[in-house]
């Protein structure tokens, strides 16, 4: 045990023994690239596309796909060459939503503003929920409704009321 223990000790100060080389750093290249970056950066148009434009690229979605696409054809505008999709994943069936709609029947009726959770099965038709308004601001209080909400419309905060 104490050989292991001196030996665990020692491995790190073997790296001092095959330090590398100082090198010269290129300041002509670093400011190139500060030029570059801080005069004609993209970024904040192409980040601004990505999240306005695209929206959300859940995994295996056609959504994701139309993403995909987009980027290599950016690389490509910007000149870098044999760009390309390459899968990194097999996550099989993929999820697309293409409706969802959340009405409040009682007491009055009204649209909600809601969204089913990812990868949540489609259904037929209409299906009507029991509603649970739940107040969760801590990791604690997720323990009092854990079990309590499978098959529930879950609201975060009370409906709006409307004085007419």
């Amino acid at each position: 045990m104490k050989k292991l223990i001196l030996l665990l000790l020692f491995i790190p100060l073997t790296g001092f023994l095959f330090s590398q080389e100082k090198y010269e750093i290129d300041w002509e290249t670093v400011a190139k690239i500060r030029e570059e970056g801080f005069q004609r950066s993209e970024i904040a148009n192409t980040l601004s596309y990505m999240t306005d434009v695209l929206g959300a690229r859940l995994t295996n979605s056609e959504d994701m796909r139309r993403a995909q696409d987009w980027v290599v054809k950016e690389m490509k505008r910007i000149g870098l060459k044999n760009t390309k999709i390459e899968p990194f994943m097999d996550y099989g069936v993929s999820w697309d939503n293409e409706y969802f709609s959340l009405h409040l029947l009682e007491p009055d009726k009204q649209v909600m503003v809601g969204y089913p959770i990812a990868h949540t099965p489609g259904i037929d038709g209409r299906k009507k929920l029991s509603v649970s308004l739940v107040e969760i601001k801590t990791k604690s209080d997720l323990k009092k409704y854990r079990g309590k909400l499978r098959g529930k419309a879950v609201l975060a905060t009370p409906p709006p009321k409307i004085d007419l």
